[in-house]
């Protein structure tokens, strides 16, 4: 016998792949029909993160049933999601869980300068979902007392620290660390802080004996080692995973979803991401594609190639709370101009 007549015939794996949004959560079916992956169903319902239901997964599992319903494929059973795949066609091999409901990673910049340094920083940070609630560099004129206040004030759950380049002996950087872990330690017991720092590599130790063995300290690699350069790739990764273990792993309810699937739970934004950089590799070598999402409470952004995919995410803008923001970074008439209606500037 060949080895083709010995092998069992491998079976097509299924996807159910669910999206669960601020308002809506959606979830799609993926399976082989003709010896193709095609999308089978799709079906949403609201999300259920906030009250009365304060529990993630009830949006999902009603998701999952209306898709049951409409496809005429069991899926769930008692809550459950059932898998893997059977031979009667029900349940499913591989369940996919995407998320950009959670709230976003409030954070409080600390650098030198504007135009370097926290320039780079902003641009790692917008790499989740998050908002910058203040900002502490060489140009503000708050004295040490008003920066720990607005630290107290402000409650982050992040203090991203960069600054100088490497092998530089700048001091002020440690003068700001000394005022952040001033900060974070008053903050104790009612808020826990995390702090990265990527910065000047030369200060890391001093930056570590500053902090001490109670601030939660992440190190990752100079954003601006030198005033060419710019590398934000670790910092964006620790950035993530500060983003994961502080807002979705508290998601209510996410612990249901996570016994369903192999794989962790992924920001809606990354899987964008990678979305638009498979469309990126279909194309000519070298193409480059963007691609948009507008969402309720953000606003994503990827320009990728084949290689390579770069992600801006501006929690701060939207089609629903956050719309009113529009106004503080374009004029009304740069608004009103791609309308399908005519309006005025004060409509907008």
């Amino acid at each position: 016998m060949t080895e083709r007549e010995t092998t069992p015939p491998t079976r097509p794996e299924s996807y159910l792949i669910a999206e669960c949004g601020n308002t809506y959560t959606t979830v799609l079916l993926f399976d082989v029909v003709d010896g193709c992956y095609r999308l089978i169903g799709r079906s949403t319902a609201p999300t259920t993160i906030i009250t009365p239901w304060s529990n993630l997964a009830e949006g999902i599992q009603e998701a999952i049933t209306r898709l049951a319903d409409a496809t005429g494929r069991r899926l769930i059973s008692n809550k459950k999601l059932v898998t893997p795949a059977r031979d009667d066609s029900s349940g499913v091999d591989h369940f996919i869980f995407i998320v950009s409901a959670a709230a976003p990673l409030n954070t409080i910049l600390v650098g030198l300068s504007e135009d370097v340094s926290l320039t780079s920083a902003r641009r790692a940070l917008h790499t989740v979902y998050a908002n910058e609630v203040d900002t502490f560099g060489l140009a503000d004129s708050r004295n040490e007392e008003e920066q720990v206040a607005a630290i107290i004030a402000h409650k982050p759950d992040l203090i991203f620290l960069t600054g100088g380049t490497d092998g530089g002996a700048d001091q002020r950087l440690a003068n700001f660390a000394r005022t952040v872990s001033l900060g974070v330690n008053m903050l104790m017991g009612a808020k826990q802080v995390s702090v990265l720092y990527a910065g000047n590599i030369k200060l890391r130790e001093q930056i570590k004996q500053i902090m001490g063995e109670i601030v939660p300290l992440h190190v990752a690699a100079n954003v601006r080692p030198n005033l060419q350069t710019e590398q934000l790739d670790d910092a964006a990764q620790m950035i993530g995973e500060v983003y994961e273990k502080l807002k979705i792993r508290e998601l209510p309810g996410i612990h249901i979803i996570r016994e369903w699937s192999q794989y962790a739970p992924l920001p809606t934004a990354r899987a964008f991401a990678s979305i638009v950089q498979y469309f990126a590799a279909m194309q000519p070598s070298g193409a480059r594609v963007l691609g948009l999402e507008v969402g309720t409470e953000s606003v994503v952004l990827v320009s990728a190639t084949a290689d390579q995919a770069d992600l801006t995410i501006r929690s701060d803008l939207g089609m629903g709370r956050p719309i009113s923001n529009l106004l503080k970074h374009s004029k009304a008439s740069a608004i009103a101009r791609w309308t399908a209606e005519q309006i005025d500037d004060e409509t907008v």
